[in-house]
């Protein structure tokens, strides 16, 4: 399963008890899992579509 997470704090991705995925670092091409971390909902507004535009159909996108 390929997979993005965009500014996960350390402890809250470990608490996820992620299985293993194919994690990337930059956001190029599709994925099957995404997770955006924000704080305020201008973040979520500014964030969601360019995470949207890179999922693949049947993937989730989590916002936490």
């Amino acid at each position: 399963m390929r997979a993005y997470l965009r500014d996960g704090p350390p402890a809250s991705v470990a608490a996820t008890e992620l299985p293993d995925l194919d994690l990337t670092d930059d956001l190029t091409g599709e994925y099957d899992y995404l997770h955006l971390f924000v704080v305020t909902n201008d973040a979520l507004r500014e964030q969601f579509a360019e995470l949207r535009d890179h999922l693949q159909p049947g993937g989730m996108l989590w916002v936490s």
